[in-house]
């Protein structure tokens, strides 16, 4: 073959695949955390719409289930219900963004409460010493050595902050239970009770009865709640 018909079959083989019809590429459905035919709350439609956000809130639900299983039956419990309190604060946000602002805030969200619970510890050591977290704050918990403890408890609305909590004591084991009395309040006290891998927090009033609405909280704000383990630099 000569060189001139080497270079004719090179063009016609160009023409032929530029007249040879493109296939449009159907991009992969989101895949979400939860199915997506069965959406029915204008949040639920928007993460299927948006792959980005399909992708944050699958990757919250993969690392809810791996806790999960990891957990003993009072942790897993305790999990589930700070889950349930995120999921109300994740539904609450998308209402309350401005419409150009939902995607953003909401995928804010699904990455912090995936990070945090990657942070959750499943088997921490025995006792309180260290640091413990929900959705709404966290309690520290320090030895002062020759039995006593050192507390401190911070917590506020999840969605707004339109309530803060402010606490810190210290006190001695009593059998399981660690009551701190509060600084500044001697009428509250925190009872704070390990149950498997969690940590139980419960605010008291003089008489050792449930105290709601503490003087270290805003309006309608509480500490109380089980709290996780995780390492002392997480936040």
């Amino acid at each position: 073959m000569t060189i001139p018909a080497l270079a004719s079959s090179a063009l016609l083989a160009v023409s032929l695949a530029a007249s040879a019809p493109v296939l449009a590429t159907t991009p992969a459905p989101a895949k979400p955390s939860f199915d997506c035919a069965k959406a029915s709350m204008p949040i639920e439609n928007a993460i299927c719409k948006d792959v980005r956000l399909a992708n944050a809130d699958a990757a919250v639900g993969r690392a809810y289930e791996r806790l999960r299983k990891s957990l003993d039956a009072q942790a897993a419990k305790g999990l589930r219900e700070d889950q349930r309190w995120f999921v109300g604060v994740r539904d609450a946000t998308y209402d309350n963004a401005t419409p150009a602002n939902r995607t953003r805030s909401l995928k804010a969200l699904l990455d912090d409460r995936a990070r945090a619970l990657s942070q959750i510890r499943t088997n921490p050591s025995a006792g309180m010493v260290g640091s413990w977290r929900n959705v709404a704050g966290g309690v520290d918990v320090v030895s002062e050595g020759g039995g006593r403890f050192k507390v401190e408890a911070n917590a506020a609305h999840p969605l707004d902050g339109r309530w803060l909590c402010d606490a810190a004591g210290s006190g001695r084991h009593v059998g399981a239970v660690l009551t701190v009395q509060v600084e500044g309040d001697p009428r509250s006290s925190l009872k704070l009770t390990r149950e498997g891998a969690v940590l139980r927090v419960q605010a008291l009033d003089a008489n050792g009865k449930p105290l709601v609405g503490p003087d270290y909280c805003g309006f309608n704000g509480s500490v109380d709640g089980v709290y996780f383990a995780v390492p002392p630099s997480a936040e």
